[in-house]
């Protein structure tokens, strides 16, 4: 029997922000004063990881406004340390620019771009979608693998939450411990699959870990599919990649399949 067996959650040193805590303010205005202290703890940390995660963006320059804002949300989600949101917003915009290419290599602009023919891609399954990308050849058969293992790794435990896949064989590392009876502190590793809340817990882990690769990979597969559309801007590499750091040409992320 496992140390975390027994009803109930595991005691653990974790406290929540937005949560009023048992405050109870005497005056409206110590309330307001509380609300502005924490919203700048908040974006102090936002802005900190920003300022480490905006170099490494990758570029997609793109005049089509409707993958613009898809690809600005998942962006924006990466800087402010939202890194599930992040992979679904990743999730949301690749699956939708591959929509958005069999639409426009099946159809050829002979039928307009309106939500009722929208529907002719929208009810297929991601499944398949690749395999309309493979027989039009649109994608390396690699790169049709790299995106499979993104449907069934991320976007599918996202989508219906299967939390032991999702956290797989995470372990917390060096964690301390005290024995409520004895009251004795010890280390020790801890696998996140002990409790479905340590499951929880060791996602936000995870998916810090994920998601900047993952926007990577899916902004890669973009760029060579809307190249194919004719809806990506072409010209040099300007001085606004330099100074990001960033050549949309070579956006080669570690996300592999396996």
């Amino acid at each position: 029997m496992s140390r975390f067996d027994g009803p109930g959650v595991p005691r653990v040193g974790i406290e929540s922000k937005f949560s009023p805590k048992g405050n109870n303010f005497e005056t409206i205005e110590d309330h307001r004063k509380e609300t502005i202290r924490i919203l700048d703890e908040i974006f102090q940390e936002s802005r900190t990881n920003a300022e480490i995660l905006i170099y490494e963006l990758p570029i997609l320059d793109t005049h089509n406004s409707v993958i613009l804002h898809l690809y600005d949300v998942a962006c924006q989600c990466l800087l402010f340390g939202l890194y599930g949101a992040a992979n679904m917003q990743t999730s949301i915009l690749g699956e939708f620019v591959i929509r958005y290419t069999i639409f426009k290599k099946q159809f050829k602009n002979e039928i307009p771009f309106t939500s009722a023919n929208w529907k002719r891609v929208e009810n297929l399954n991601f499944s398949a979608l690749l395999w309309k990308l493979r027989d039009e050849k649109l994608l390396s058969i690699e790169e049709i693998e790299i995106l499979d293992t993104f449907r069934k790794n991320v976007r599918n435990n996202y989508a219906h939450f299967k939390l032991s896949d999702l956290a797989g064989d995470y372990v917390f590392k060096k964690m301390k411990f005290r024995n409520l009876i004895t009251q004795e502190v010890f280390v020790d590793d801890l696998p996140a699959s002990v409790h479905p809340f340590f499951q929880i817990l060791s996602k936000n882990n995870i998916d810090k870990e994920s998601a900047l690769d993952n926007l990577k990979m899916i902004v890669s597969i973009a760029v060579k599919l809307l190249s194919d559309t004719g809806d990506i801007l072409q010209y040099p590499v300007s001085s606004k990649n330099k100074s990001l750091g960033v050549n949309p040409s070579s956006s080669s992320p570690k996300y592999r399949s396996s």
